[in-house]
């Protein structure tokens, strides 16, 4: 169930992505998979909180922070390791590297579109019709 919840919002928010960006997202290759996983971590330090993920045989951390990384960005990020859980499945069962930086990527998303709706004081328009849609 929950595993299709998430398929679920992440199909949802790909569309929101590709429709904010008008443009298709590329099919990915396992190369191209292990090269983002790569290029989204950083090797393993104690100074870095992070989750630790397998890369090429090797450990490294993605970093906690990604406040710096611009919401489209997550959103592709979302979107490409939902596709690389597909394309490079043994790899993704054996580490589980591909669903958990997707995971990293999606409460980052969550988080930002919270403070926002605290931030703006949007919580209790929300709540109310949030309740009123579930009546």
């Amino acid at each position: 169930m929950k595993t299709a919840l998430i398929s679920l919002c992440t199909v949802l928010l790909l569309g929101m992505s590709t429709s904010q960006n008008k443009k298709p997202f590329p099919t990915l290759s396992i190369n191209q998979c292990r090269d983002a996983t790569l290029a989204w971590s950083v090797p393993m330090s104690p100074a870095v909180p992070g989750t630790v993920i397998i890369v090429s045989g090797r450990p490294r951390l993605v970093p906690s922070v990604t406040a710096r990384t611009p919401i489209p960005k997550l959103t592709d990020r979302v979107y490409e390791m939902s596709v690389c859980e597909h394309v490079d499945d043994n790899f993704e069962q054996q580490f589980s590297t591909y669903s958990t930086m997707r995971k990293i990527y999606w409460e980052e998303y969550h988080l930002r579109y919270v403070n926002f709706i605290i931030r703006h004081n949007l919580l209790d328009q929300f709540v109310k019709e949030d309740n009123a849609a579930n009546e």
